[in-house]
């Protein structure tokens, strides 16, 4: 079945600049990437109706994280213009942290 592992996110503008890495599920790399919970506060103008009706100011999303072949081969997460605060939201996320392949 095979063993998470980390990869490197690199920013998609600047590909050399790596975010930091991220811990992959298995086979994430033969599918070329993997699906992600995260959870986005709904827009400020629904908040009222939302509250009155008994329900949650957030919402949980599915978002596709994509990973390409980089330089010499080396699977890599695509940030595909996702701020670094949406992978500081996430719990495997090691900002600053690098893989060397």
């Amino acid at each position: 079945m095979g063993e998470a592992m980390r990869l490197n996110v690199r920013c998609c503008c600047t590909p050399t600049k790596i975010l930091g890495t991220l811990e992959v599920p298995p086979r994430a790399i033969e599918r070329q990437g993997f699906g992600i919970y995260s959870m986005q506060s709904a827009a400020p103008g629904d908040w009222a109706k939302l509250l009155d009706a008994g329900q949650s100011l957030l919402r949980r999303k599915t978002e596709w994280i994509e990973i390409r072949s980089f330089g010499g081969g080396e699977p890599a997460i695509y940030s595909e213009e996702r701020p670094v605060e949406f992978w500081r939201g996430l719990p495997s996320f090691k900002e600053g942290d690098k893989v060397r392949w």
